[in-house]
């Protein structure tokens, strides 16, 4: 997969700004959004921007605000799915099976967040291969950067990844922010960018980040 620019949009406005500022795909924080029409403003937003729209409900054990239980994100999910292309559930959710399940002609991301630290190069291997295993469209990594080899060991996950999947790496913090702007060079499926208000630690801005590749 060619490296894309992901727009993190946490409204409608955002997910109109994201089409202005020609990202590639849109990241829709359902979890992140004050309006209650939820349902309508994912059709909307795919109406009006006509890009491919990833659907992301964050649990709040790895970063998000969605603080129901699984059962109720699995029902919002199902509500959402005729109307995006991607859906991003955590390797660590237990509704994980069942939403693939009824995903079966949606891109499915995978994802594995850590806001304390790089994990050793055994575990990452570890992470990837539990995630593999469900055959994902796309494996996501984002971790905190807190050293130089941190970020060594994200990027060589790009390097040796498998044919099976494409591979996205986020380093997070501030010592990441280098990575964030190399990883399209080298390889990583999906870069993330805030549109008006950053949703993750280093995160770089829509209309700066897109100057470096478009």
């Amino acid at each position: 997969m060619k490296p894309k620019i992901v727009a993190v949009a946490t409204s409608f406005n955002d997910a109109i700004l994201a089409k202005k500022y020609s990202a590639d795909i849109i990241e829709l924080r359902i979890d992140l959004f004050k309006n209650r029409n939820l349902i309508d403003i994912v059709k909307l937003s795919k109406k009006r921007t006509k890009l491919p729209i990833i659907a992301t409900i964050r649990s709040k054990f790895e970063g998000g605000e969605f603080r129901g239980n699984e059962l109720t994100r699995f029902s919002l999910f199902r509500q959402v799915l005729p109307y995006v292309d991607f859906i991003d559930i955590e390797l660590s959710s237990k509704i994980i099976k069942n939403l693939i399940n009824i995903a079966r002609n949606k891109k499915i991301i995978i994802s594995y967040h850590n806001f304390k630290n790089t994990p050793p190069e055994k575990k990452l291997e570890q992470i990837i291969s539990r995630a593999s295993g469900y055959k994902p469209y796309i494996i996501k990594i984002a971790t905190l950067v807190n050293s130089q080899s941190d970020l060594l060991r994200l990027f060589a996950l790009l390097n040796n990844q498998s044919k099976k999947y494409s591979l996205a790496i986020i380093p997070m913090g501030s010592k990441g922010q280098v990575g964030r702007i190399l990883a399209p060079i080298f390889g990583s499926a999906l870069n993330y960018a805030f549109v008006k208000n950053t949703v993750s630690p280093g995160q770089i801005g829509l209309k700066s980040y897109v100057k470096y590749f478009k």
